[in-house]
């Protein structure tokens, strides 16, 4: 598996032991004139926790060092970035073996920068080499659940302007807290081309178990507490792995992010508006941290 380690290990907000554990160092970079901009394309330094997973094929004679970006993951801390479950195992040919971060926009030009103007570049993004992949033990490939999985990277990730962790979530989330509302979401589009997307972002509406069942694709789905069904008011298929984020207040003020949830299934061709299902991150605190090692 190309040296990868593949292991199955078991408002005013106020910082858990978890989160503190976690925020040695920085995360969840919010700045308030990027928030209420209202632009579907980031800012170069945007949102800098978002990574592309590459894929190395496994196939006999196959270059060992071309990659193929399919799916998302978001940066925890120096060494660690959580993915779903799903990404590790889904392409039968392929195996996840590095991730990019500081990536503006999904082509192959993974060496070289991103300008959209003149005066609006993003520098090179830099790869990293998974050393090992934690998945969940109760992961249910039919189900959807418990879709989460822990890439431990091979040096430290080197943080800037470009390039940050986000916050883990507050400890009194409990289950419904982030239903009803808009939150925002970012990541890159599922595309064919060459060019690929620039990183976008979207407000996401969360919506209630009922409703979602009636929407094309979760008819009959059992959805459990592990679970948010998201609405995006756009007919573009995200990618697995873009990140659901809340925002941290303190004394009023918007602070950070974290992360509520990540993209796990859904509709790849849409012609119509329908949701996405989301995998929540709070259920899942403790596992990741015990492997945060």
């Amino acid at each position: 598996m190309f040296g990868v380690t593949l292991i199955g290990l078991m408002g005013l907000l106020v910082l858990s032991p978890i989160q503190a554990q976690q925020q040695q160092q920085p995360c969840g970079r919010l700045r308030q004139y990027q928030l209420y901009n209202s632009r579907e394309i980031t800012d170069p330094d945007e949102y800098p926790w978002l990574g592309r997973i590459g894929y190395s094929s496994n196939e006999s004679g196959a270059d060992p060092k071309e990659y193929r970006y399919l799916c998302l993951a978001v940066l925890l801390s120096e060494r660690h970035a959580i993915l779903p479950a799903h990404c590790i195992g889904e392409h039968s040919a392929m195996e996840p073996t590095t991730i990019l971060f500081g990536d503006w926009r999904s082509n192959q030009a993974t060496h070289e920068g991103d300008c959209l103007t003149a005066d609006s570049c993003a520098p090179p993004p830099e790869s990293y080499t998974i050393l090992e992949l934690a998945i969940h033990p109760q992961y249910d490939r039919i189900r959807h659940d418990h879709d989460i999985a822990l890439a431990k990277l091979d040096r430290n990730v080197r943080f800037g302007d470009f390039v940050q962790p986000i916050c883990l979530p507050p400890d009194h989330e409990v289950e419904g807290n982030h239903i009803g509302q808009r939150l925002e979401m970012v990541g890159f589009l599922r595309t064919t081309g060459t060019e690929g997307s620039w990183r976008w972002k979207r407000q996401v509406h969360t919506l209630g178990s009922k409703y979602c069942s009636t929407h094309p694709g979760f008819a009959g789905f059992n959805q459990s507490s592990n679970h948010i069904c998201g609405l995006i008011s756009s007919t573009d298929a995200i990618m697995s792995g873009s990140p659901m984020m809340g925002v941290n207040v303190v004394d009023g003020n918007p602070d950070s992010f974290y992360l509520i949830a990540t993209a796990t299934f859904g509709v790849s061709r849409k012609r119509e508006i329908v949701p996405d299902g989301f995998m929540r991150i709070y259920p899942f605190r403790e596992w990741i941290v015990r492997n945060m090692v």
